[in-house]
């Protein structure tokens, strides 16, 4: 069963105010609520808490009017443990935040909050992307995002959870293109078996996306080489609309391991992007969930 719910963490930056421009899309998803949240320092004083809650009522009239319902709590402390504790106490599908922007290099800056959201939640967490349009001007990249879908197959466990999040939208699809990059530091012969290998796992996980009904196209991509230029350019070619990835693991720290892939993609990416937790999860109200599904 899948959770209405989706909170949406705000700091008013133009980029997280744009976001609410995207917000609607999530309907197609069953999402019938969006719970806003901003997080102030402990001890703030009475006079800012309500500013920030009436900053809050103002994009809380934009989002009902789409149609929506929406929820406001203004929170004090650490903002990704508020944030965080917050989604898995309301049962949310998924934590919607806005990338704070590209630096000189052309990487965008997640930002100390993202960041530490991602390591952090075991919700999955949905990053929007912004263009530059230049002279200060910025849009958010939400078109059609749920529409041609990128995921990354390893063949574990985490690729299972990927397809089946994928399958568990219960929206139709454009497309879904799978992407499994394999190591340059094989033998010819061991290299061409586990081309092999890959190519019917990634055929059993079309077999499902297709049977599904919802899914028009499944590209499939298999290749040598690094995993995040691989996701990235197969992406451009195949003008994918989201990329989907799993977090995976737990570090010393308690924090879920974004993994080198996925740190690389998430400032990489001109895309908006999903972050799956591929821990297990014992909630079944949240959207995603890592138990494989039987079909």
């Amino acid at each position: 069963m899948l959770a209405s719910k989706i909170l949406s963490a705000t700091d008013f930056s133009d980029h997280a105010n744009k976001l609410v421009q995207c917000l609607g899309e999530f309907q197609s998803l069953g999402i019938r609520t969006v719970l806003l949240v901003h997080v102030l320092k402990k001890g703030t004083k009475e006079k800012d808490l309500q500013k920030a809650r009436d900053k809050l009522a103002l994009i809380k009239d934009k989002i009902t009017e789409t149609g929506m319902e929406a929820e406001t709590r203004v929170l004090s402390g650490k903002p990704e443990e508020e944030i965080t504790g917050l989604a898995e106490e309301e049962n949310c599908s998924a934590i919607v935040m806005a990338s704070p922007g590209i630096n000189v290099l052309k990487h965008f800056f997640l930002g100390g909050t993202t960041y530490n959201i991602l390591r952090q939640s075991r919700v999955p967490v949905f990053i929007e992307k912004h263009e530059n349009l230049g002279d200060g001007v910025i849009k958010p990249v939400c078109n059609i995002r749920f529409s041609r879908i990128l995921i990354p197959i390893d063949c574990t466990v985490c690729s299972d959870s990927l397809v089946q999040a994928v399958l568990g939208l219960n929206k139709e699809l454009e497309s879904v293109t799978m992407v499994s990059a394999i190591e340059k530091n094989f033998s010819l012969k061991k290299l061409k078996k586990r081309k092999q290998e890959v190519a019917q796992e990634l055929n059993e996980f079309k077999k499902s996306l297709l049977r599904n009904g919802k899914v028009a196209e499944v590209n499939v991509v298999i290749e040598e080489g690094a995993a995040s230029e691989l996701i990235l350019s197969a992406a451009e070619e195949h003008d994918s609309t989201l990329i989907m990835m799993p977090t995976r693991g737990v570090d010393s720290m308690e924090g879920l391991k974004l993994g080198s892939t996925a740190d690389i993609i998430a400032r990489k990416s001109f895309l908006p992007l999903f972050f799956l937790p591929c821990d297990p999860i014992d909630n079944e109200n949240f959207l995603f969930s890592c138990k494989i599904k039987g079909e």
